[in-house]
């Protein structure tokens, strides 16, 4: 008997499988089906393909088929599959932690509409029908103002490209016609603006060969070693605070070349190598007029400013980037709108605030104290997907669909249009959870709009435009490029049903009445720092953070210091050994924790030896130190760096001095693929 029991416990157990009593015409078990469709998180954008599997996703690709643009993929939007599959998302609204209803949430957000003062906080909308739906809302309840904010800013070269160019904007960038980048701190090939896409026009013109005998060639200069820095020609270490002073000098010494007016200040450069580089690279500048770039990463309106002259004197407008017939529309944040919400937040006047695709509790810089400012709202409105920083001290959240269960469409420039399809029902839907709800659905819904059919209502947000282009083979394709013959108006901004607006983008470059960015230069000149400096990053795996419960994305090496799992400071290595610290020598995983003050505040972080990193300064991620319990992957792995932000002159800064460093004589066990 024994001997029986053993064997029956070694059987295989049996599968039963339940065959098709009529299997759907485009399902085949075992063979994969493509979807056309576009990924849009507020951060970054693609137009992709789904892989799916009997109806479940499993990979996303490129969509290279019709040659839409912007098509490259990176890790966070590979990565993002697996976020449909997150536990953690939220299975329908929520009030004050009690599952609720859509019809009790609605019926509180109806009342939430009716108070004096109503804001709608979202990160950058690039749907047109999401626009038009906001607008329908506004209709309806005309005390609804809606602000844009983003957490990783692109504020500056927005307001530098309003003054000099009329458009608040980003222009189009073509790397692969550029015989000369100078990069000052930007990471062009990592996280700026859409480096995915950059990197592939940068390598057409790094690669040597018989059609083409020369490439082009990079100069960088920066203070954190950036992806972009490891791949430059010649990079150069300078601290943040030298990065103005740089610019000034590069346009400086253009100017004098070219016969136009200098900046009246004379910019302090006191590493000869570097003053010698700007000399050098000045003249090959000139040389190559119309066949160079010139590109900024500090969020810094002055700076942006000289830059944007910068290239106008060398002529790269209308050949190297674009502003005037293909401006970019991925990040229409205003850093100034944000400080006015939070400051009337504190003085009481905001009734209600919703928001949508951000979680300013968590990314808002300390300084502006935004939680404290959330708290004297009667009426706090989330829709965000998870129980974040945020949605926590909300009293409702309104859960969103993921991407890949929606409808919705996209215009990442003036020359694109692509199209979301959802490529699973929802997960979360009833009979076993009342479900989550997209958030254009909510917008009807909450603007009276009956219309439960989302893909007719981006239907005929097309047809208000389109004259005669297909729109199933659109979504089909999953886009179509933009032409003056095929849409009538090819901006994204807000038309309502009830009044269209029809707005053409100019065609000349030429420069509108502005403001005296030469005298806003010499006052960027003139400040002065102290102590060790701070320059804010993202790493090409967390990105802004908003994926950062993703174990793909946690667990994937930096390309740079192959840590993984952890934000960190990362410190030249002479300036580790001098303060003491662990310098992680022949193979040790053990760095030195230090206490890292600010502003009077306080946090402890590990230090990891960088070289490349520019002596005085250090490096800090943003997208980590997640204080949502609910988020396990992500809760408490590593700092919170947006708390470490400043906002100066209504600009949220992406360095800062004034830090001191102390050690705490802990240690901190790197999880790193280089050293293990």
């Amino acid at each position: 008997s024994t001997a029986a029991v053993a064997l029956a416990s070694c059987e295989t157990p049996v599968n039963k499988s339940i065959p098709y009593v009529v299997k759907p015409e485009e399902i085949t078990p075992g063979v994969a089906n493509f979807y056309a469709s576009t990924f849009y998180d507020g951060y970054d954008y693609a137009s992709i393909l789904v892989k799916t599997r009997e109806g479940r996703p499993i990979k996303i690709e490129s969509n290279t088929t019709q040659g839409m643009p912007y098509s490259a993929t990176n890790a966070r939007i590979q990565a993002s599959v697996l976020s449909l599959y997150d536990g953690a998302r939220l299975r329908g609204p929520v009030q004050k932690g009690q599952e609720i209803t859509w019809s009790t949430a609605d019926a509180y957000v109806q009342k939430a509409l009716t108070q004096p003062e109503v804001r709608l906080l979202t990160s950058s909308i690039i749907s047109p029908s999401l626009h038009r739906a906001i607008a329908n809302l506004q209709v309806k309840y005309p005390q609804v103002k809606h602000v844009v904010y983003d957490a990783v800013s692109y504020s500056a070269m927005l307001s530098a490209n309003q003054s000099m160019f009329g458009k608040a904007v980003l222009p189009s960038y073509d790397f692969s016609k550029a015989e000369l980048i100078v990069g000052i701190a930007c990471d062009f090939l990592g996280n700026w603006i859409s480096g995915k896409d950059f990197s592939a026009q940068y390598a057409l013109t790094r690669k040597v060969s018989k059609s083409n005998p020369s490439m082009s060639r990079h100069v960088q200069f920066e203070s954190v070693l950036s992806l972009t820095g490891a791949n430059a020609d010649y990079r150069y270490m300078v601290k943040p605070s030298e990065l103005a002073h740089i610019t000034a000098a590069l346009y400086n010494a253009i100017a004098s070349n070219l016969g136009a007016t200098q900046l009246e200040a004379k910019p302090l450069i006191q590493n000869k190598d570097v003053k010698a580089a700007i000399s050098k690279y000045a003249q090959s500048l000139i040389a190559l007029k119309g066949k160079s770039l010139v590109v900024c990463g500090i969020n810094d309106l002055a700076i942006q400013s000289t830059v944007n002259a910068i290239n106008r004197l060398l002529d790269n407008y209308g050949t190297t980037l674009d502003i005037a017939n293909n401006p970019v529309y991925l990040y229409q944040g205003s850093d100034s709108g944000f400080e006015t919400l939070v400051q009337d937040m504190q003085q009481g006047r905001v009734n209600t605030l919703i928001t949508y695709q951000c979680n300013p509790v968590y990314t808002a810089p300390q300084s502006l104290d935004f939680t404290s400012a959330l708290k004297k709202v009667a009426y706090k409105i989330s829709t965000n997907s998870y129980n974040d920083e945020t949605s926590l001290v909300c009293d409702l959240v309104c859960p969103d669909h993921h991407y890949l269960e929606s409808w919705g469409d996209a215009q990442p420039n003036a020359q694109t249009l692509t199209f979301q399809q959802p490529t699973i029902n929802p997960i979360f839907a009833q009979p076993r959870h009342e479900g989550t709800r997209q958030f254009l659905s909510s917008l009807l819904a909450w603007s009276g709009v009956n219309d439960s059919d989302l893909k007719a209502y981006i239907k005929e947000t097309f047809a208000l435009n389109s004259n005669s282009v297909s729109f199933n083979q659109c979504i089909h394709d999953g886009g179509l490029s933009l032409s003056q013959s095929t849409l009538a108006s090819n901006t994204i901004k807000s038309t309502s049903d009830t009044k269209k607006t029809d707005s053409k983008p100019s065609n000349s470059t030429e420069s509108l009445p502005a403001s005296d960015w030469m005298a806003q230069m010499v006052q960027a000149l003139s400040v002065n720092t102290t102590g060790i400096e701070l320059f804010v990053y993202q790493k090409t795996s967390m990105g802004n953070g908003n994926q950062s419960n993703n174990p793909w994305l946690m667990e994937m090496p930096d390309p740079i210091s192959k840590v993984t799992w952890d934000n960190y400071i990362t410190m030249n290595p002479d300036d580790v050994k001098k303060m003491g610290l662990h310098q992680m020598l022949r193979q040790d995983i053990d760095g030195s924790i230090v206490r890292l003050s600010l502003n009077g505040k306080s946090i402890e972080v590990p230090v990891y030896p960088q070289p490349g990193q520019a002596p005085g300064s250090i490096g800090l991620a943003l997208g980590y130190g997640r204080k949502a319990e609910t988020m396990k992957v992500a809760y408490n792995v590593g700092v919170n760096a947006y708390n470490l932000q400043t906002l100066t002159n209504h600009t949220l800064q992406t360095w800062t001095g004034g830090v001191s460093i102390q050690d705490t004589g802990k240690t901190h066990a790197f999880a790193s693929t280089q050293i293990q």
